[in-house]
């Protein structure tokens, strides 16, 4: 498929000049036959080009700790608002260790980084596009189609 989509880009910039259709075409065929490597894809070249870009909005991107509440075993929490406390006194038992029960966990508040944020790029499609952007273009054309 590759070598196709190839061939029709050959031919495209061949008839670019029409005077020397031909030639042009005899002589990208020629330069096909003996390259390794075909000719790099516009969408490969972009990829370079953004890399740097992504590789400084990937530093630059905004965190956001969010709370939430989950189930969180015993030694690990840290921090409970009102409606963990009222989960906790409504648990049977007359300690701590009693109401969080035989799996030892509570209802506790619980920080998590969030790139999620309005007006941002999500971090994992940013991630995502640099190892596309890493990639060969061989192995990213088997990605791509």
């Amino acid at each position: 498929m590759n070598e196709v989509l190839a061939r029709i880009q050959e031919l495209e910039d061949a008839l670019e000049d029409p005077s020397d259709t031909w030639g042009r075409l005899r002589g990208a065929w020629k330069r096909a036959e003996n390259e390794a490597d075909p000719e790099m894809a516009e969408i490969v070249r972009q990829a370079r080009r953004m890399q740097p870009v992504l590789h400084d909005l990937e530093r630059r991107i905004r965190r956001v700790l969010r709370r939430h509440r989950e189930l969180t075993p015993l030694d690990r929490v840290r921090e409970m608002d009102r409606a963990s406390m009222v989960w906790l006194s409504r648990q049977p038992g007359r300690s701590i260790a009693e109401r969080a029960g035989a799996s030892q966990r509570i209802l506790a508040t619980v920080r998590r980084e969030n790139f999620d944020t309005l007006g941002h790029v999500d971090k994992r499609r940013s991630q995502r596009r640099m190892e596309v952007m890493s990639m060969k273009p061989r192995k990213l054309s088997a990605v791509l189609s």
